[in-house]
């Protein structure tokens, strides 16, 4: 009888001591949701006055982007999922793309399905006539 009572209360306290060593892991607050797209879009606008001479993934500068213009290319899917505990990406398909100007050369990470970035005189020194690429987020 002994025994049973041993063991019965053995029972209970690895219960309560699981129970409360979960409680105590914090979940993470403002998780992200998954992202899935089969066909995300990466773009690039000129709020220059300048003309720039571009190329996606190349260094061959064939491409024009006008004053005012945009353009986009489809790069394929995104995939991340986060864990919903704790926030951290679990599995990623995502891309980075290099494009090449006129005014220099940038790596865009793209994790969405839509992201935008644009050349703008350096905001430091506007006066400067320098171009930099500054993404919209």
């Amino acid at each position: 009888m002994c025994h049973q009572k041993l063991s019965f209360v053995s029972i209970i306290l690895f219960t309560i001591l699981l129970f409360g060593s979960y409680s105590c892991i914090k979940k993470k607050k403002n998780i992200p949701a998954d992202i899935n797209c089969d066909e995300a879009q990466l773009c690039v606008g000129n709020l220059t006055n300048d003309t720039i001479f571009f190329d996606w993934n190349s260094n061959t500068l064939g491409d024009t982007l006008l004053p005012g213009e945009v353009t986009c290319m489809n790069t394929g899917p995104i995939h991340i999922t986060y864990d919903k505990r704790t926030g951290e990406e679990k599995n990623e398909t995502s891309y980075v793309h290099m494009i090449n100007s006129s005014a220099g050369g940038w790596f865009i990470e793209l994790k969405k399905c839509y992201k935008r970035s644009n050349f703008e005189y350096d905001a430091k020194n506007p006066s400067s006539g320098l171009i930099q690429l500054y993404s919209e987020e």
